[in-house]
């Protein structure tokens, strides 16, 4: 005898089946060998699994026909266009089918999450300007994240390209200081071979001809910072943007943990473990049309701004 949930799930694959014979023969004979594949996306509990067994091909034709993007909905749309994205066919389709596009704007609500399972960088970019007032809320949206991960993605949908993230930062007018924290670096680039090769290919590589300068502590007050943190279950940079306010709290963005609030920068490295211990301070150019400024400053360790007691005036970097 079959049980009710899997009799159930039977029949709807079957109507589903039935619907989508229904219009093969108007949308042409490519969709007859599609009938299982699609059939099982959209009755599907676990969407993600059901889309890895589509081919690339198989995606565009889906994508391409309105029906079956209506048939599967916009939770299944946006998995297929995730699993097509390093294809760059496939985002100019999504770029120029308007209800493709407004799907993706659709899909997901919340301005504080990524879209793309790679999108830590532009997710970042995009709440470093809305900190700044260069975006309105309406335009935070995944067409917009996509529009920002094309500029800073290594390779469609891969890692973002931090030469390219700092271009990108440049082009919008800020100022960029690299701050290593000497003591946190060391620390775990000693525990982690990987973090190791990844620092010495940021540093020694890509960074090779600018001198680093000294500092003794961080500057208090307001200001907007991309974190660079290490997660071991991507095995690679994590980046999120963080902003310390006039009172020195500090509020961190972190599109997979959602929005973090501690009392200070201090706090903040004291309970974070996967913090890498380095910080692009970005600051706005007071004249766009200047050449942008890209400093690597060096901090032996994270003293707490309220231990500091020179007026801020007489702050100041040591080189």
């Amino acid at each position: 005898m079959i049980d009710p949930p899997v009799r159930e799930a039977m029949m709807t694959h079957a109507r589903v089946k039935k619907r989508l014979f229904s219009v093969v023969s108007v949308e042409g004979s490519q969709l007859e060998a599609l009938q299982d594949k699609i059939a099982a996306v959209v009755i599907s509990s676990n969407i993600k699994t059901a889309c890895s067994h589509l081919t690339k091909d198989e995606i565009i034709i889906i994508l391409s026909t309105q029906f079956l993007v209506d048939l599967a909905y916009k939770k299944s749309v946006v998995l297929f266009m995730y699993f097509a994205l390093y294809d760059a066919g496939t985002i100019t389709l999504v770029e120029n089918t308007p209800y493709l596009k407004k799907l993706l704007n659709q899909a997901n609500s919340d301005p504080d999450t990524t879209h793309f399972y790679r999108g830590c960088v532009p997710r970042a970019l995009i709440n470093l300007q809305r900190s700044f007032h260069m975006l309105e809320e309406k335009e935070i949206n995944a067409f917009t994240e996509l529009e920002i991960y094309k500029q800073v993605w290594e390779s469609p949908g891969g890692l973002a390209d931090i030469k390219k993230m700092l271009s990108y930062l440049f082009a919008m007018g800020f100022d960029v200081s690299v701050i290593r924290v000497e003591s946190i670096l060391t620390k775990v680039v000693n525990n982690n071979v990987l973090v190791k090769s990844i620092s010495e290919h940021f540093f020694e590589n890509q960074m090779k001809d600018i001198p680093i300068e000294k500092m003794d502590f961080m500057l208090p007050g307001e200001n907007r910072f991309l974190l660079v943190h290490f997660e071991k279950w991507m095995e690679n940079l994590h980046i999120i943007f963080a902003n310390r306010t006039h009172e020195n709290k500090f509020i961190v963005f972190d599109p997979v943990k959602s929005v973090l609030r501690y009392e200070s920068l201090h706090e903040f490295v004291a309970q974070d473990s996967t913090f890498l211990g380095v910080l692009f301070q970005v600051n706005q150019r007071a004249n766009k049309d200047s050449e942008p400024v890209l400093r690597i400053l060096s901090l032996d360790r994270l003293l707490d701004e309220r231990a500091v007691k020179q007026p801020e005036t007489e702050l100041k970097y040591s080189c």
